[in-house]
């Protein structure tokens, strides 16, 4: 699926809207270069408009490169927004305009990690290296120096621009203020949008209903040509200037249930890694001060799984080995505690000696495992 338009406004100058997610869903890079190749071929002038909340770097730093190599001279425009990798995509302009309500973001790269030791601070070296990369494209377009744009625009946090601090910093060139779209209310946007939508589909699997003769009916009837505010006689240019205005707002909205969605989905990832890490590093904290053995780790880790604060209370409540009987226990009884420990309650309480067991290796863990299943103190000796 791609999220960008091409238009042709006039036999010199086209336009492509990059209105989605850079990644292989929205916008890849693949299919703009090829987008892009191909109307180098007829137009000199391209103009790249952008309402983008980033994405891939590496397609992003692709997109770039691609505009900065045309033989065609490219101009870019936010149009809403160009946050994250969108905002590097917008230095590609040889002129680069934003709207007077238009917003760039930056920030650091940032990647989900995963793996060994070594393989984190490979992670780690790669984000400082293609942090270095913006920083470089930053200070090309801005005038300041890749330290001052290290400071500026990648400093640790999302740093927000409206349209006249873009100016201020050198992310963008000039304002441009664009006429808003108005439609009157006998029919809605969303209607005439989803028919337009449903036909164009339509036409374009059936070329015969594409021909000049028949455009008109086979894309607008009547009554959305009177919702777009034009007569039944109006011209085909007339009618597609009004569609491409329809396309482009219709875009903007699909864009930001897309981006909303993929937010809402990223929030829910990063909150089971996070949940999963703590769970990881509370068991193997108790693990060091040998509070617990690998058995019973393991089967606290499954036990526990996304419950940090409820392994943390369990954990806090027990002691080291050590301390519990103030002897140093033998391997055998450390072994057999784990396995005690590993067992339900209904387990410990029907199995004969069981019970009486954990309570002789220790009896801290003895009144955890009772309150954990009874939900009340043990019993006073």
């Amino acid at each position: 699926m791609q999220f960008w338009i091409t238009n042709k406004i006039d036999s010199n100058t086209a336009e492509i809207l990059i209105y989605g997610y850079i990644d292989a869903y929205d916008v890849s890079a693949g299919d703009f270069v090829k987008e892009l190749r191909g109307l180098e071929k007829e137009y000199t002038n391209i103009q790249v408009r952008i309402n983008s909340g980033g994405g891939n770097v590496f397609d992003g730093f692709a997109i770039y490169n691609a505009m900065k190599q045309s033989n065609a001279v490219i101009d870019t425009y936010v149009d809403g927004v160009a946050a994250s990798m969108a905002s590097i995509i917008a230095q590609g302009g040889r002129k680069r305009y934003i709207s007077k309500v238009g917003q760039q973001m930056t920030h650091k790269p940032s990647a989900v990690g995963w793996g060994n030791s070594e393989d984190l601070r490979k992670n780690a070296d790669l984000l400082d290296s293609l942090e270095k990369m913006m920083c470089s494209i930053y200070a090309s377009t801005t005038g300041k120096s890749t330290d001052d744009c290290k400071i500026k625009f990648l400093n640790g946090k999302d740093n927000w621009f409206d349209a006249q601090q873009t100016i201020t910093e050198g992310l963008a060139d000039e304002i441009y203020d664009a006429e808003p779209i108005a439609l009157p209310a006998a029919k809605s946007e969303k209607d005439i949008w989803n028919q337009f939508h449903t036909q164009r589909f339509a036409a374009k699997f059936i070329p015969s209903q594409n021909s000049n003769e028949n455009m008109k009916q086979v894309f607008i009837p009547a009554a959305s040509l009177a919702a777009l505010g034009l007569s039944d006689a109006a011209e085909q240019s007339a009618i597609e200037e009004k569609i491409v205005d329809l396309v482009a707002k219709a875009a903007k909205v699909d864009a930001a249930e897309i981006a909303k969605k993929k937010a809402e989905d990223d929030l829910a990832a990063l909150q089971v890694l996070t949940t999963d890490e703590k769970v990881t590093r509370i068991l193997d904290d108790a693990l060091a001060v040998k509070k617990i053995t690998i058995e019973l780790k393991n089967e606290l880790a499954i036990q526990y799984k996304g419950k940090p604060d409820e392994l943390k209370k369990i954990v806090d409540a027990m002691k080291p080995f050590e301390s519990i009987t103030k002897t140093i226990v033998s391997d055998v009884d450390k072994t057999e505690l784990a396995a005690l420990m590993a067992k339900s309650g209904d387990e410990l309480f029907k199995e004969e000696g069981a019970l009486e067991r954990l309570k002789a290796l220790s009896p801290e863990a003895y009144k955890l495992k009772y309150k954990q299943w009874a939900g009340i103190d043990a019993p006073a000796e």
